[in-house]
């Protein structure tokens, strides 16, 4: 092939001219959820940019190659650019699949994402300061407030679980209470987390206070004036968290709401459970991200070090 790229149709339409409609096309043929088709979306805008400002009409392999580098050097994180070429790779891949123009991007390596958390964990002292933050308070938005952080660190929920739950979710399977929860990736409720007693009495305390018409409301509502009501997103949920953080004086970029789910994983780990065990409580499709976990609680407490800190006791 001479430094060209051949239509399987061959005729030498230029693909920018019809990306638009190719994009729509790709997008009705994908089979996923509404949040992952955004995705894709947005991804493909980004790649069409790219094409559009480097005035490539004919893309080639090395193209797809240059917008990796470009997206680096934008400064974009590591996942953010794996999501982005592996959107591309979707979208020549589809396109080779329809007839319409050569997998160019079959073959293209996409960014390595190193196994680094890259949220920090809250340790014990500020999970207890958390909790102290809100201890003995009765009124409805405090309650509120205690019952998201202990759901995320006792139990481990994600914000989005957060964000799906209904009060109708609240049941009890053998006589141990539980939440029923739509999990990352799901379309329905077909999973449940067991309530640790302190969570479950808080939301208990938290329903009693508010008033609802139905149980098939949202579990946690908004208190401001403005959203009077309306279901907590997930952004409201980690502004909550966030706060919640900084008024105990933790003011660290890297720990937000994720950093409490962190905590309940990392709890595990350290108190010997087993790894099947912890990956069914954290609800991990694939063990190596728990496995994730495991290896920075071993290497947090690697006694390799307290070698040196005893030679050198006493001379810094």
């Amino acid at each position: 092939m001479k430094n060209e790229i051949i239509l399987m149709n061959q005729t030498e339409i230029q693909l920018l001219n019809n990306l638009e409609s190719y994009s729509a096309s790709f997008i009705e043929y994908l089979d996923t959820t509404p949040k992952t088709i955004e995705s894709y979306r947005k991804n493909l805008k980004q790649l069409f940019n790219f094409f559009e400002e480097m005035e490539i009409t004919l893309p080639k392999r090395e193209d797809i190659i240059s917008y990796r580098k470009h997206l680096k050097n934008s400064g974009y994180k590591e996942t953010t650019i794996q999501s982005y070429i592996n959107t591309a790779k979707q979208f020549f891949k589809w396109t080779s699949y329809a007839g319409i123009y050569e997998d160019i991007a079959s073959g293209v390596k996409n960014e390595r994402v190193r196994n680094i958390h890259r949220k920090a964990s809250i340790s014990e002292g500020e999970f207890e300061d958390i909790i102290s933050l809100y201890a003995g308070k009765e009124d409805l938005e405090s309650l509120r407030n205690l019952s998201i952080i202990l759901l995320e660190s006792t139990c481990g929920l994600r914000s989005i679980e957060i964000e799906r739950s209904n009060i109708e979710d609240l049941q009890t399977i053998s006589g141990i209470p539980v939440l029923m929860i739509q999990g990352k990736g799901h379309a329905s409720k077909d999973d449940f987390i067991k309530l640790t007693i302190p969570a479950e009495r808080t939301i208990r305390k938290y329903l009693a206070l508010r008033e609802y018409q139905s149980p098939s409301e949202a579990l946690f509502i908004s208190l401001s004036d403005r959203n009077q009501n309306e279901r907590l997103t997930t952004r409201s949920i980690s502004r909550i968290v966030k706060n919640s953080l900084l008024l105990c004086g933790i003011d660290d970029e890297k720990k937000t709401s994720h950093s409490l789910r962190h905590y309940f994983v990392n709890e595990q780990v350290k108190a010997g459970i087993p790894l099947p065990e912890i990956q069914a409580s954290a609800r991990h499709s694939d063990i190596r991200t728990t496995m994730i976990y495991v290896d920075e609680c071993n290497k947090l407490q690697s006694k390799s070090s307290d070698l040196f800190n005893k030679k050198l006791e006493g001379k810094f």
